[in-house]
């Protein structure tokens, strides 16, 4: 389903993640995360897959989350009402070993999903907040972390 995404309140700096929410229809689909940025216009036409969709915006003037349906779609184009937000850092320290990471909204939104090996640290800016890290490891061992996301940020290390 093609949408257009408004991003004019973005000073030509800043970007979109989109996350698919909901579970493959059909053999050989997989969730997938796209990004879209603000260098290359003030509006971009976007392809989502059918169903649950967030979008994750960045911009100087804040950030902002939008969740989407694509059975019943807002108001095109879709504006982000941007908000000052904090910053999460991300210290990954899994080493040789392998982390998929979610992190979600306290009501169960996934904001990102990443794959984690080896040593590197990152921010990254959300809305304030609070959010749950699952981690999961190589085992398939689950574990959630509490991360509760201020003015003055919030880290997560991992593992």
């Amino acid at each position: 389903v093609v949408v257009e995404l408004a991003l004019d309140n973005f000073d030509g700096k800043g970007s979109v993640r989109t996350i698919w929410l909901d579970s493959p229809p059909q053999a050989g689909w997989s969730a997938t995360e796209s990004y879209h940025s603000a260098q290359n216009g003030a509006s971009h036409k976007v392809a989502l897959f059918p169903g649950r969709n967030v979008m994750v915006a960045s911009a100087p003037a804040g950030v902002a989350i939008v969740e989407v349906d694509t059975r019943a779609l807002p108001a095109q184009p879709i504006r982000f009402a941007l908000q000052r937000g904090g910053s999460l850092l991300i210290r990954n320290r899994v080493g040789a070993g392998h982390i998929s990471a979610r992190l979600r909204t306290r009501s169960g939104v996934t904001v990102r999903s990443i794959e984690l090996t080896g040593t590197s640290e990152y921010s990254i800016e959300l809305p304030l907040g609070e959010y749950e890290a699952e981690l999961t490891d190589l085992a398939g061992t689950v574990t959630r972390r509490a991360i509760t996301l201020g003015r003055d940020g919030a880290v997560l290390t991992i593992p």
